[in-house]
């Protein structure tokens, strides 16, 4: 009994030629060549993996930020309307968007206060 728990369970070495073999359509469908494989460094097949992951990650958040216009689109009414430009991704873009917003704000309220000055001074004039 006691030699049993100090017993040690053999390992298995991996099968290298069948995992290659179980892995490579994958790299095939990450547009990593057959030759480059079976052939080149195996290090090129670590970075066609990373690059997939970034792809991958990539796709993940436009479908995330599609989703976000989506639900805008189906929000937006009077009120609140669908944005004019895109979502800012970045604090340096929201702020010039703020900006922009503010500037358009500033400007209108300067086209109405000369708007009213123009009709208080044609009204006096008359």
């Amino acid at each position: 009994m006691g030699g049993e728990l100090g017993a040690r369970r053999r390992v298995e070495p991996p099968d290298i030629p069948a995992l290659f073999e179980s892995t490579c359509a994958y790299y095939l469908s990450i547009g990593m060549s057959y030759s480059q494989f079976w052939d080149d460094d195996p290090l090129i097949a670590k970075h066609y993996y990373k690059a997939q992951q970034l792809k991958s990650d990539r796709r993940n958040q436009e479908l995330w930020l599609q989703g976000i216009y989506v639900g805008l689109a189906f929000g937006a009414n009077k009120n609140d309307p669908y944005p004019g430009e895109p979502l800012p991704r970045t604090e340096r873009q929201a702020a010039e968007q703020a900006k922009r917003r503010y500037d358009a704000k500033v400007m209108q309220f300067r086209e109405r206060a000369a708007q009213i000055n123009t009709k208080r001074k044609g009204g006096a004039q008359e």
